[in-house]
C-alpha cells in the first residue's frame, strides 16, 4: 500500500487479523506508542515497510528491537 496510494484499503475484517496476528509476536508488556494513528500505521512499521523513528523507538523501549516483526 506504500507505493500504491490509490489502491482500495484492505477490508476491516483482514487489518484486524494482521494487527492481532503481529500483535501476538511482541512481548506481553509491548504498547503501540500513543502518536501512532491507527492500525494501517501499526502494519506498515511491524512489517518494516515504513521505518521506526526515534519517538517510536523510545516509546516502545525494549519492544523496538522486535521490528520488523516480519519482512
Amino acid at each position: 500500500m506504500v507505493d500504491l496510494p490509490d489502491a482500495p484499503p484492505p477490508a476491516e475484517l483482514s487489518v484486524r487479523v494482521a494487527v492481532t496476528s503481529l500483535a501476538g509476536l511482541l512481548p506481553d508488556d509491548a504498547v503501540h506508542p500513543a502518536d501512532w494513528d491507527d492500525d494501517r500505521e501499526f502494519l506498515l512499521k511491524a512489517a518494516g515497510r515504513v521505518p521506526l523513528t526515534d519517538s517510536d523507538r523510545l516509546a516502545l523501549g525494549e519492544a523496538a528491537g522486535w521490528f520488523p516483526l516480519i519482512g
